[in-house]
């Protein structure tokens, strides 16, 4: 397995997500609160805060989108947090702190430890050629750092996390390994949505199979 060829398993399944921008041309999908929430709280443990609200009407996952807003709330203290959806309405939100997000369309390749997971036949062969069962995800011990590597280097460079996109927050995409929860763990949920201002934390919300709606608050 070459980087090329990683790389075009990679792109055989990205999947479609919305970044959003405070000044993107797109359309008003967002309000951000972030962590203006601690001043509107007045303490140094306020609880739950309100972090973000989204039109899911707009979601790129037609698993996820429905004609509702999601207003989240993040307690930052416990990790935690909460979602509720709510009439399309309260995206102009009563917190007048709030800043717009507008969207742009965008694809998201899957990170290393999902592609190990979800990767096809040729993933499989590999691995299995290196001794490395695919739930094992990436470590230092990997066998074929070299392509590992850059692939990870590929993937960074465009992924909000970490590269130079400027994304206050994006929609849908791929759930990424976490230092308190690995991909294989979240692999039957979807990623609704994860914020990028404010952080650390990154807020994410998970939708669950039995459609429930989990916020969590991920730190490295």
């Amino acid at each position: 397995m070459t980087s090329p060829d990683l790389l075009a398993e990679a792109r055989a399944l990205t999947r479609p997500c919305l970044h959003l921008r405070p000044e993107s041309p797109g359309a008003l999908v967002a309000v951000f609160y972030g962590d203006a929430g601690f001043d509107d709280a007045g303490d140094d443990d306020p609880g739950e805060i309100p972090w973000i609200t989204v039109d899911l009407s707009a979601h790129p996952d037609t698993r996820v989108a429905r004609d509702a807003c999601l207003e989240v709330r993040a307690d930052i203290g416990s990790g935690r947090g909460s979602a509720a959806l709510a009439p399309l309405g309260a995206l102009q939100g009563e917190h007048g702190r709030g800043v717009p997000l507008r969207a742009t369309p965008s694809r998201e390749m899957p990170p290393l430890d999902a592609l190990f997971i979800e990767g096809g036949d040729a993933i499989g062969t590999w691995l299995d050629g290196l001794g490395w069962k695919r739930e094992w995800g990436m470590n230092d011990n990997f066998r074929d750092l070299e392509t590992a590597y850059a692939y990870e280097r590929a993937w960074s460079a465009n992924h909000a996390l970490c590269g130079t996109n400027d994304a206050w927050a994006q929609l849908g995409g791929w759930p990424l390994t976490w230092p308190d929860e690995p991909y294989r763990a979240q692999r039957k949920a979807i990623l609704v949505l994860r914020t990028y201002r404010a952080s650390e934390p990154w807020i994410e919300v998970l939708q669950m199979p039995d459609g429930k709606h989990i916020v969590r608050a991920r730190i490295t």
